[in-house]
Parts: structure tokens; C-alpha cells; sequence
């Protein structure tokens, strides 16, 4: 997840992030949108540790 003042950063961001996905998702390229929401950092932190915590 990209996102809050990250943004700023645009393509320069987001373009290799896309590249690399081109490269290793063997199915359906999920679509990157940025998101300047506040507070989008708490939701990519939450999503890393429910990840952690029940091993998906």
C-alpha cells in the first residue's frame, strides 16, 4: 500500500512498483491507485500485522 505523503512522489513511486508486478503476477495485474487519504499508513500497518498474526 502507497500512500499519504508518499504520494507526492507519483510516478516516480508507483512506476516501478507497477514494473516489478508486470514482471511477477502470473494472473489478473491488480490496478494501483494512489491514496492521499490521512491516515492511509495506519490501515497498511494494520494489514501487515493481521497478516503477521494469522499467516495468510
Amino acid at each position: 500500500m502507497v500512500g499519504g505523503k508518499a504520494m507526492q512522489f507519483g510516478e516516480a513511486l508507483i512506476g516501478p512498483i507497477r514494473r516489478a508486478m508486470e514482471g511477477s503476477v502470473f494472473f489478473a495485474k491488480p490496478e494501483l491507485l494512489p491514496d492521499g487519504v490521512p491516515g492511509s499508513w495506519a490501515r497498511g500497518a494494520a494489514a501487515l500485522a493481521t497478516q503477521g498474526i494469522f499467516d495468510f
